[in-house]
């Protein structure tokens, strides 16, 4: 810092680095003057933001039109993209569902279950519902029936419940056919003693007591009730299918004419468009029953409908 002396007046003044010597040399006068005379440091661009600078002015805006193009690219490729993963993913699935075995356990460590045929409705509604006057509900259900008999081998009849009769479809006499899946490593403990049961199975109980004892042993008890008053057949009459025609232990099974997994139940005479509930249990030792909102557990649950023209 130096000390000049102007007019009796003594100003303090710094010397930048940057300043030449003219600036460094000269005197100090008043401060208005002081701001013109002291030169400001420039700063120069570097070649690389000097480059980018410049293709950011030649570089045109883009236009409304040009962004929704963009836009809409960006959209069409997320959606095959999501397609391509859903399609992988399906190819994945259905390579699994065809190594399956058809007769075999999908399921393990859990006890059996029931489902029935025809099964007409989706997965959400349990129902059967036909117009015995059209050929194309009959059909259907007949074809539905077959596919499941198919699989046992020689097809054959089930005392009333038969094809050539359309089984029951026609004649407001429909026959359901129950079938228990195969479950591996279950093993059932059977009902041998009727007091065993719950004193409400009043009908089963009746069908235990009226066979021999040989008869109870070793035996899956499986009967159906309706909320009306209609009539139901078991065929066969014993309402039963032998526990070893259910354990697999694991291993595939030949399941060739073995009709054993399948009783069917016959509704007599049911009024047209008036549904009935039909519900199905299983009936054993170690066998979980559910309640009103589980029929599922340990048996099934559908309604039956006769729709008039």
């Amino acid at each position: 810092e130096n000390m000049f002396e102007t007019s009796g007046k003594y100003v303090l003044v710094k010397r930048f680095r940057h300043e030449d010597v003219e600036n460094s040399k000269a005197l100090v006068e008043t401060p208005p003057r002081i701001a013109k005379k002291i030169r400001r440091p420039t700063f120069q661009e570097s070649p690389q933001t000097k480059r980018k600078n410049e293709r950011r002015r030649s570089t045109p805006p883009e236009s409304t039109k040009e962004k929704i193009a963009h836009l809409v690219k960006v959209v069409i490729f997320y959606i095959l993209l999501y397609m391509g993963i859903a399609l992988l993913f399906y190819t994945c699935y259905s390579v699994y569902k065809l190594t399956l075995p058809i007769d075999g356990p999908r399921v393990k460590r859990l006890q059996p279950s029931l489902v029935y045929y025809p099964d007409l409705e989706s997965y959400y509604v349990n129902r059967i519902s036909w117009n015995g006057h059209n050929e194309k509900d009959i059909n259907l259900i007949v074809s539905k029936i077959n596919s499941l008999l198919k699989k046992f081998g020689k097809r054959r009849d089930f005392e009333e419940c038969k094809e050539s009769d359309h089984y029951g479809y026609k004649t407001e006499n429909p026959c359901i056919f129950l079938q228990v899946n195969l479950i591996s490593g279950f093993y059932v403990d059977p009902i041998e003693d009727a007091n065993d049961l719950h004193r409400r199975e009043r009908a089963l109980k009746k069908v235990i007591y009226g066979l021999p004892s040989n008869s109870r042993k070793g035996r899956l008890w499986i009967s159906c009730k309706s909320n009306s008053w209609k009539q139901i057949d078991h065929i066969p009459n014993s309402r039963s299918i032998p526990v070893n025609r259910i354990l697999t232990n694991g291993t595939k099974r030949n399941i060739e004419s073995d009709y054993g997994r399948i009783v069917v139940i016959r509704i007599e005479n049911i009024t047209q468009n008036v549904p009935i509930n039909i519900n199905c249990k299983m009936f054993a030792k170690n066998i979980e029953m559910g309640d009103a909102n589980s029929p599922w557990i340990g048996g099934v649950a559908f309604d039956v409908l006769s729709i008039s023209d």
